[in-house]
């Protein structure tokens, strides 16, 4: 009955015992979600999203908040509690499944299903591996239903074949796919805290212009100093005027203190260089106040964008290469690259035309426009840039019926330009930060690679397996 999933999964005969069984038979229920956008709330519950479903975790960082009462309102069906899945059903992340985390109230949000597996029988965490392994990904795929958006009605979901071996062995599963994923949770949030890093020096550097900004309120407050003292000392005993050189060791030493958490990234020597790079007056511009001397330019002049090259469903050949188009991941997967990595994409077209994306790996840049290496010395100051300009980017959209964006459209970007000097410092920090990032991204591939190559193996009972004490 279920020959096509056994051949994704390279089972070719089931161990003694073990049996397929329809999802809906081994949970306490599966639940679709109210059908209404949730009022949010900026504290209570969680509401997740298909977009919190990330690589099999419930992603809190982003997700939004209700009401008790409005958790209350949409629980009534049933109640996610630890030890359920929460599945997406439509979208983006359409497939995906993750538990709910531990001590943590959440409540469904649209295009959500959750599943409540009946323990004793069906180990939830096997499940969501089993659910979220690539050959039960790919055997989803010939389910999925709607033109515009991925979707999986809730009474194919119900009748999904689950592979029950006995519910010790799925535990001994469990506890040797787990630390693959402990790994892997662990260098994602390496990650997003390396780039936050990154948005954070350049947003003091170039949008709040902090260490200009503590230049002026050094000389400010020394200045301020000294008229106090003009008023308090009596005609004999006038204070002396701060000179040009004590102001100018205020301002600096105030700029070092600005850009404090670079020091354990820029060389001690590069210091000085680094802060006299920095004016000691704002100016205005059409963007506002900015440092004396920047200049506001449009984006596409300091970087090129070009087009992608689009490709059909029928000319792709199945390979590793991710195919990037309109959406916020690969829409699916070629065997040859256009574009090496790393590189920066920005969705064209769609409902996420203007998404903003870096890959470092080769990709094969379809539908979206992008900026590699050979168009620019400074990447990941770009993409840094790019990210924090997110909401502004997306809000470029044209186009009624299809939302667009394309090259063109970056002229109207404006943005702070420092000069090259200080582009080639910042460069050099990000590049650092961002090459771990690299090899944390390279190194989930594998463990990817390995876990996809294991869980068969393991379902088909060809490797012994180890118990967690």
């Amino acid at each position: 009955m279920f020959e096509d999933l056994l051949i994704e999964l390279g089972i070719n005969t089931l161990p003694e015992g073990w049996r397929f069984e329809i999802l809906d038979d081994v949970c306490n229920g599966v639940f679709d979600c109210p059908h209404s956008t949730p009022k949010l709330s900026d504290n209570g519950p969680y509401a997740v999203r298909t977009q919190d479903i990330r690589n099999g975790f419930f992603d809190t960082t982003k997700a939004v908040k209700v009401s008790h009462k409005t958790y209350a309102d949409r629980i009534k069906r049933a109640e996610p509690l630890f030890g359920d899945l929460l599945f997406s059903r439509e979208g983006t992340y359409f497939g995906d499944a993750a538990e709910v985390p531990e001590n943590t109230q959440v409540c469904l949000g649209q295009r959500m299903v959750l599943i409540k597996p009946k323990q004793e029988i069906l180990d939830s965490t096997y499940l969501r591996a089993y659910i979220n392994s690539s050959a039960f990904q790919r055997y989803l795929l010939r389910f999925r239903d709607g033109s515009v958006a991925e979707r999986l009605n809730l009474s194919v979901i119900r009748k999904l074949p689950v592979l029950l071996p006995d519910i010790e062995y799925q535990k001994l599963i469990k506890n040797n796919i787990v630390p693959f994923e402990k790994k892997t949770s662990l260098n994602r949030q390496t990650n997003q805290t390396l780039e936050e890093i990154a948005q954070a020096i350049f947003k003091s550097w170039f949008v709040d212009f902090e260490p200009t900004k503590a230049k002026i309120a050094a000389r400010e407050a020394l200045l301020a100093d000294y008229a106090k003292e003009q008023l308090s000392a009596n005609a004999a005993q006038k204070a002396k005027a701060p000179s040009a050189e004590n102001i100018a060791q205020a301002e600096i030493q105030a700029a070092l203190e600005s850009i404090a958490g670079v020091n354990k990234i820029v060389p001690t020597e590069q210091l000085q260089a680094l802060v006299d790079l920095f004016p000691n007056q704002l100016v205005d511009s059409e963007l506002g106040e900015i440092p004396m001397g920047w200049e506001v330019t449009p984006f596409s002049k300091l970087t090129k964008l070009t087009k992608g090259k689009n490709i059909t469903k029928k000319t792709v050949v199945h390979g590793s290469v991710p195919v990037v188009a309109g959406g916020l991941k690969p829409s699916c997967y070629h065997n040859t690259a256009n574009v090496k990595g790393p590189v920066i994409t920005v969705s064209a077209s769609g409902a996420n035309a203007g998404y903003v994306n870096i890959y470092y790996t080769d990709v094969w840049a379809s539908d979206c426009s992008f900026i590699c290496s050979k168009a620019t010395k400074y990447l990941y100051t770009n993409y840094v840039l790019l990210k924090l300009k997110q909401k502004l980017i997306t809000s470029m959209q044209t186009g009624a019926a299809q939302p667009h964006i394309y090259p063109k459209d970056f002229d109207r970007l404006n943005v702070v330009n420092p000069g090259n000097n200080l582009f080639e410092i910042i460069e050099d920090i990000f590049s650092g930060l961002f090459n771990k990032i690299k090899y944390n991204e390279l190194e989930n591939t594998s463990l990817g690679e390995i876990r996809d190559i294991l869980l068969p193996k393991l379902l088909s009972g060809d490797l012994p397996l180890e118990c967690d004490n």
